[in-house]
């Protein structure tokens, strides 16, 4: 077949085939070698608690041909080492009774400790305490400050003395009535009920 002739049977775009090895799926984890996974204790600190968190009866066979721990649910187990050659069993010790022995892996968790307050919140309270245990000498006992109002230094305070005659100023001796302003009096000495008190004396 002509080069013009292989272009017409593939079509136009289309390519030959390379390999016939099917693609993976999306998503899918290849098969290639796995990176091993890091040691528990490497993760978690040095021989971690564990909960357990299914009931597990030890066989007294030992069909793996290591010896393996009985454990209830709830059960708080520490963590020693994972099996060198069945990875799913984990070497653990029983808390309560001293007793060591292998289980499955996938039977406990990670008991992790929850902070019980926040992390710069506890360095604050551990610096105070720092701070109160190094306070001595002749400022050990000293009192704590007293607290004082805030007194503002534009307050409405005069600084000479207050003017007495200031209240007669506004004052109206025909009405007698006190006026508190300028506005008020000038107001007053215009109004009706002032004018008739002037003609009614008068």
């Amino acid at each position: 077949m002509s080069s013009l002739q292989k272009r017409w049977v593939c079509g136009r775009g289309v390519l030959a085939l390379k390999s016939s090895e099917p693609l993976r799926k999306p998503g899918s984890k290849s098969e290639g070698p796995q990176a091993p996974r890091p040691p528990l204790a490497a993760i978690h600190g040095l021989n971690p608690t564990l909960l357990v968190k299914y009931n597990y009866k030890s066989n007294p066979d030992q069909p793996g041909g290591f010896p393996e721990l009985t454990v209830k649910q709830g059960q708080k187990v520490t963590f020693l080492n994972v099996h060198e050659s069945e990875a799913l069993w984990w070497n653990v010790k029983d808390e309560d009774s001293g007793q060591s022995g292998y289980i499955p892996g996938s039977y406990v968790m990670i008991l992790e400790e929850k902070p019980s307050s926040l992390p710069w919140l506890e360095n604050k309270r551990l610096e105070e305490q720092v701070e109160t245990k190094t306070k001595e000498g002749p400022f050990k006992d000293a009192p704590a400050a007293v607290w004082k109002p805030y007194v503002s230094a534009y307050g409405g305070t005069t600084t000479g003395p207050v003017n007495s005659d200031q209240p007669k100023q506004y004052y109206c001796e025909i009405c007698a009535k006190q006026l508190n302003g300028t506005k008020p009096y000038q107001a007053h000495m215009v109004s009706k009920a002032h004018k008739e008190e002037v003609a009614a004396q008068s």
